[in-house]
């Protein structure tokens, strides 16, 4: 794992950075030891791989990102309707030949556009205002609030930690795992610039021993077969706390 860590450094600036760092280690430690049966042993320890490291990612980027930036994705939600408001409501002003420092967006402007209530447009803009999104001055009993045109609004800005192909490219290794999030099965190889996902035409190809989707996907498309006149179809018989067709005989050795 140090050697997959190795090819990008993280940011030495961030105090919280450090002690949440090593909690997303112990997550990579996890990820290997539930998948130890395919993990190489040294010495009675189990080597973390880029798998392992993907997976973690995948489930710990965007909260680590959140925790050490303390930026939600309600803030950052909030930051992109204040700059479609604002551009809006600009090129209105420039057809109207109106000046544009004139143009501003207010509370309920943006409560309207996110379907949002009042006070939860004012408990995540004082969030956003902190974290440099947007601007926001007082107008009277109201509040002016401009985007911040270099704030970053995309999430994937904040994220800390290096995505896993480009760990793959550093290092030279391909990867291939299942998103612990979306079930999508990615690829990736060390020549190519981006993680990809099997179409669906690649993955009916496959095996069904190799594709898991294939299975319950042939299952809906297979009509339902019918039953002889006078023959009742087979029912589950139940063994050991699990219903299983008559048809089927499991042996199990222990």
């Amino acid at each position: 794992m140090a050697r997959l860590l190795q090819a990008q450094d993280l940011p030495e600036d961030l105090t919280r950075l450090r002690r949440d760092f090593k909690r997303f280690l112990n997550l990579v430690k996890v990820v290997a030891l539930l998948h130890h049966a395919r993990r190489e042993e040294r010495e009675g320890t189990f080597l973390a791989s880029l798998e392992d490291y993907a997976l973690a990612y995948h489930l710990a980027a965007r909260p680590l990102a959140r925790s050490v930036h303390t930026v939600s994705p309600q803030a950052l939600k909030l930051a992109v309707a204040v700059r479609e408001v604002y551009e809006t409501k600009l090129v209105e002003a420039l057809d109207k030949k109106k000046e544009p420092a004139l143009v501003a967006v207010y509370v309920k402007e943006i409560a309207k556009a996110l379907r949002w209530a009042t006070r939860t447009v004012h408990k995540w803009l004082e969030q956003a205002e902190v974290a440099g999104l947007v601007e926001v001055h007082k107008d009277g009993n109201r509040l002016r609030i401009l985007p911040n045109e270099d704030a970053p609004v995309d999430e994937a800005a904040f994220r800390l930690l290096p995505e896993p192909e480009a760990l793959g490219r550093e290092v030279g290794e391909a990867l291939e795992y299942v998103h612990p999030l979306t079930g999508e099965r990615m690829r990736f190889s060390s020549s190519v610039q981006a993680c990809k996902t099997l179409t669906e035409e690649a993955t009916s190809t496959l095996p069904d021993e190799e594709n898991p989707l294939a299975r319950p996907v042939h299952a809906l498309a297979r009509p339902g077969e019918e039953a002889a006149p006078g023959r009742e179809k087979p029912r589950a018989r139940v063994e050991g706390g699990l219903a299983r067709p008559a048809h089927e005989e499991v042996e199990v050795e222990i």
